[in-house]
């Protein structure tokens, strides 16, 4: 049953312009930005102006602003890199900034307009590359290297430092940014994985609700994802009737494959990147496309399916050797999925810029003003507050964190001599190991010390089971050290109280391992010539939900929107792996082309695979209604968290689906733009209040929120405010008197509409620091919630800087 549109795209002068301003601070999306954008103090100051400063301000020239990025040597004769941004916008985006306006435009009349703005700095570009002597012997090799008309307008373009400044003062530049280098940089992959972190694709769907559309055939059919990444390898039998087509920016033709252990061969270079431990080869964009559209085709038992495996797959490869490269190329993805008409992207990479200005985040907001989908990883480098980055700061993405989740660990009944165990846990395995194999076997116990590669050097292994002290080296090593000694099975025990909190999943250099506490392993151990027998085969369910200790924090810089906006699944998720990886020798073997990886580019494509699916379901919703309806409906995590740790919590894209209420905050945020500050509608999930310069007057805030009812039967709400705890930097709400008022009950009529708007009240002698928490509107058979933040601050400094 199709449900009804939830609410136009944006309203009133939301589409007037695509992006907010927020200063740069040094963090990471997922991919490393290798510097930083600056801005000039002239914009810092505007950012950090209280509302009555910035409202006197308001007509007033802000000197230059940020024309050339101040990281760009604008002296030097030699050749730069840079991306040059248009003041004209891209065709679908100009056609929502005239239709505000109240004027009709025609897409072709747009797309004339775009065009022109190429032409003309075409021929400005020409004539000023003419001028060699005027600059610099180099300037004949000026040339541009890339240009965008879709998610974003401009051009890359190579030309001498010094030439930049008469560049801009063509009447179509807008902006020239530094084309940064990019590279992978996911969280350092621990030995010892949380076992409340673990995830195959299956535990992953289910955690989300996926698994439950999937059975009533909601599996994304029809619905284009573009994953923007490292390239896939597209002869996985997971992935290869997915996979429908894309482009490969790296190498510019038309096959966006990975770069492979052949292409490592081939050349001269280290196969790890010592600064960064990369290896050439790379497999990201293969394991994120799994997530998304896996269609559990491969002949193993452990096939991967994704999220939305009847999706049609499109992979854009930005990246290249080591998971590197650079701006344009990230740009250029995103523009040409825009271009492609995408329903989704999704992109598991950033710049290290927490700054919504920079041109990804521009593209990335376009991209959703165009009616795509666009899904962005927050980042990896919490768990420090204020580390989302860029393009996750954006305020129209859907910017998501990482969370664990619950996962059915295998277990087995077993005894030894005198001694009978219940629910030993699963460790690790070999891809290809089939644990029922063991039922009602007896092996020999061998005790093999702590498991070191001299432990095991002389003993006979050979179709015994190899017990083993934790301790002292990796417990990978030591499984793999039992295998080529020819064990059959591994125990390891404990060196302290307790089990050993840890699952190692799988792995080609494994054999089944359990893991037993430090008392029962050392009964074990103290029995003589004894058998150890496999009873019956079972599982235990890990709990799950709880935040991942990398997963980037918000709030985003000097306007504290709330980021990210959801987490979903993103600790050692289990997904496709190119051929080469595990097997690099001549040949495919894909039955061992898997393997676990984490982090928030994990994450992020649950939910690309979760908007896909919405899709499916409601084909007439906008990208803010996805937002709004994944918001939403979040769960709740098994900790409480700050708001800007989790957002509205993680994704149940089953509820998303199923929902008939939709709440949207009506909000508006501030953005330079040109030399004056503008203000563009937002509409989210989330109440930001801001930060507040708070001197000789109580602060009253409200902001509107729409409840949507598209049943055929009127609801009734009953409304719960909740304040978060007292932590580090968040008040006591209680003990401070602050309160946001709201009805305790809202009726909505059947297929209607009702307005609220929550107020928060601050008093004069309230602490300073954050407030936050969650506004929650329950009925009988569903809940809804809104999260909310506010800063609060005692004094603001201004800098006024005189010519």
């Amino acid at each position: 049953m199709k449900k009804r549109r939830l609410g136009n795209i944006l309203l009133g002068s939301a589409l007037t312009v695509s992006l907010i301003a927020t200063s740069g601070v040094p963090n990471n999306v997922l991919a490393k930005d290798q510097g930083q954008t600056k801005v000039t103090e002239a914009e810092r100051i505007l950012k950090n102006l209280n509302d009555e400063q910035r409202r006197a301000l308001k007509q007033l020239e802000v000197g230059p602003g940020f024309v050339i990025s101040p990281d760009i040597n604008v002296n030097t004769p030699e050749l730069v890199n840079v991306i040059v941004e248009f003041k004209q916008a891209p065709a679908k985006v100009e056609l929502m900034k005239q239709a505000a306006k109240g004027k009709k435009v025609a897409l072709s009349s747009a797309k004339i307009k775009v065009e022109a703005s190429h032409q003309q700095f075409k021929k400005e570009f020409n004539k000023l590359t003419g001028l060699k002597i005027a600059y610099s012997q180099n300037v004949n090799e000026s040339k541009i290297t890339r240009e965008y008309k879709n998610a974003f307008n401009g051009v890359a373009v190579t030309v001498p430092g010094n030439v930049l400044e008469e560049l801009v003062k063509s009447d179509v530049v807008k902006r020239i940014w530094n084309n940064k280098e990019i590279k992978l940089d996911l969280p350092k992959e621990p030995k010892e994985l949380k076992s409340t972190a673990q995830s195959g694709s299956a535990d992953s769907n289910q955690q989300i609700g996926a698994d439950k559309l999937h059975e009533e055939k909601v599996t994304g059919k029809g619905i284009k994802v573009g994953v923007i990444d490292t390239g896939v390898d597209y002869n996985h039998p997971d992935l290869k009737n997915a996979y429908k087509g894309g482009y490969d920016f790296v190498d510019n033709d038309s096959d966006p494959m990975e770069t492979t252990y052949e292409d490592w061969k081939k050349t001269q270079y280290p196969e790890v990147d010592p600064s960064s431990g990369s290896t050439y080869y790379t497999s990201h964009g293969t394991h994120v496309s799994g997530t998304v559209a896996g269609q559990k085709k491969n002949h193993v038992d452990y096939a991967v399916e994704g999220v939305a495996p009847e999706s049609d797959l499109y992979v854009y490869r930005v990246l290249g050797p080591y998971g590197s490269g650079t701006t344009d190329a990230v740009l250029a993805g995103i523009d040409k999925a825009v271009g492609d008409d995408m329903d989704v992207i999704n992109l598991s990479l950033g710049a290290s810029v927490n700054d919504a200005l920079y041109p990804t985040s521009v593209a990335i907001n376009n991209a959703m003003l165009s009616g795509v989908v666009a899904v962005v990883a927050a980042g990896n480098t919490g768990p420090n507050e204020n580390t989302v980055g860029s393009p996750g700061t954006s305020a129209f993405a859907i910017t998501v964190g990482a969370s664990d989740v619950s996962q059915t660990i295998a277990t087995y009944s077993a005894s030894a001599g005198d001694k009978k165990y219940s629910d030993i846990k699963l460790l690790g395995k070999n891809y290809t190991d089939k644990l029922e194999d063991l039922k009602d076997k007896s092996l020999d116990v061998v005790f093999v010390g702590l498991g070191k590669s001299s432990d095991v050097e002389g003993k006979d292994l050979k179709g015994k089971l190899a017990l083993i002290q934790r301790g002292e080296i990796a417990l990978d090593e030591k499984i793999q050290n039992a295998r080529k000694a020819g064990a059959e099975a591994v125990i390891i025990y404990n060196n302290v109280e307790g089990e050993i909190a840890a699952y190692l999943g799988e792995s080609t250099g494994y054999v089944p391992t359990f893991q037993l506490s430090k008392a029962d392993g050392e009964h074990l151990k103290s029995q003589e010539n004894v058998k150890f027998t496999f009873g019956l085969l079972g599982s235990v369910q890990t709990e799950g939900d709880h935040l991942a200790d990398f997963s980037s924090r918000g709030p985003v810089a000097q306007n504290y929107d709330i980021k990210p906006d959801v987490v979903a699944p993103g600790v050692a998720i289990f997904s496709t792996y190119p051929e080469y990886m595990n097997d690099p020798e001549d040949g495919d073997n894909y039955d061992i082309a898997y393997t676990r990886m984490q982090g928030t580019s994990m994450a992020s494509p649950h939910v690309a695979g979760a908007a896909a699916l919405l899709l499916q379901e409601h084909p007439d919703y906008t990208p803010f209604d996805v937002k709004a309806a994944l918001m939403n409906t979040a769960d709740e995590m098994k900790e409480k968290y700050s708001v800007n740790e989790v957002g509205a919590g993680r994704i149940d894209v089953y509820e998303a689906a199923h929902a008939g209420v939709s709440l949207k905050v009506l909000d508006k945020t501030e953005n330079v733009e040109g030399k004056e500050t503008v203000e563009i509608d937002e509409e989210t999930g989330s109440i930001a209040f801001g930060s507040h310069y708070q001197k000789d007057e109580e602060l009253n805030l409200d902001k509107k929120v729409m409840i949507e009812n598209h049943e055929k039967e009127d609801k009734e709400f009953k409304v719960k405010v909740e304040f978060l705890p007292a932590k580090d930097n968040i008040q006591d709400a209680k003990k401070n008197g602050v309160e946001v008022k709201i009805p305790d009950s809202i009726s909505v009529s059947s297929e209607g509409k009702k307005e609220v708007k929550p107020a928060i009240h601050v008093p004069l002698d309230a602490a300073n620091g954050r407030y936050e928490g969650y506004i929650h509107f329950v009925n009988k058979i569903m809940r809804k919630t809104i999260k909310f933040h506010l800063q609060s601050v005692t004094q603001i400094k201004v800098l006024i800087i005189l010519n």
